[in-house]
């Protein structure tokens, strides 16, 4: 008689907890939208994988949807996954073949693969479906920066200023292509800028740091980067062991400048 009943309870409790699968995956059946808020919401709280996982259920159901297509290889991009990420948003563009944000986040992936010939190549038609995209001159911008072409990158930032006036981002690129060209005063005006739009972006100060050691300003160079220590936090980063060298070098300097 025991066993009975505990029988009749596990049955119960099967029954219910299918009951309450079978409403989940009805709501979303009924309502797949409500998969891309759930994704969407995911994105906004870092969790990237959960994202995937919404969008791979949408896409079964929904599979010519550029835009989740585009959300997934986006989300792949930022777990690392270059190649899942190049096909999600390949589909995206074969789909939406004027899909300019696929275009861009596509040539991102290129480039963190080194492949810059493939991320020139969409940066490009990025601009050639909309020529007034200040991300893809921001971009392309970076690229040409990465491979030390300073000038192509600074004709870029220029675009891109001009059609984002009030963007940190874009001042503190230009800025560091400008101190890449040896063209300091240009740079601290930039590199200001960028501060005064965005005080917590921590890069400006970086940058604003090696003009003013070029320039043999060690006490300023020393402000700069003890500022972008203070901006980037106390974990042991590779960026973090970079600038407390850089700023052990300055010291050095800076003693030996003003000893007599």
């Amino acid at each position: 008689m025991q066993q009975l009943r505990i029988t009749r309870t596990v049955i119960r409790l099967l029954v219910v907890s299918l009951c309450v699968l079978i409403f989940i995956v009805g709501r979303f059946i009924l309502q797949p939208e409500r998969l891309l808020e759930r994704a969407n919401e995911a994105v906004e709280q870092g969790e990237f994988d959960s994202a995937v996982g919404y969008l791979t259920i949408y896409l079964a159901m929904n599979s010519n949807s550029s835009t989740a297509y585009f959300n997934r290889g986006t989300a792949y991009l930022s777990l690392g996954e270059f190649e899942r990420a190049i096909h999600d948003l390949g589909e995206a563009i074969r789909i939406n073949p004027e899909y300019v944000d696929a275009f861009n986040n596509r040539g991102l992936v290129y480039m963190d693969l080194g492949e810059y010939s493939h991320a020139l190549d969409d940066f490009a038609q990025a601009l050639a479906i909309d020529p007034e995209g200040a991300s893809a001159y921001t971009n392309r911008g970076n690229l040409y920066g990465r491979i030390g072409e300073f000038e192509l990158a600074l004709n870029d930032y220029d675009r891109a200023v001009q059609l984002e006036p009030t963007r940190a981002l874009v001042y503190a690129n230009r800025g560091i292509a400008l101190a890449g060209l040896g063209r300091y005063d240009e740079a601290e005006r930039d590199l200001e800028t960028a501060i005064s739009l965005d005080p917590t972006s921590a890069a400006p100060y970086f940058t604003l740091s090696f003009v003013f050691r070029e320039r043999a300003e060690y006490p300023t160079a020393i402000e700069y980067v003890t500022q972008y220590l203070n901006l980037i936090g106390d974990e042991d980063t590779d960026e973090r062991r970079i600038a407390t060298q850089f700023l052990s070098e300055l010291e050095t300097l800076n003693e030996a400048d003003t000893t007599p």
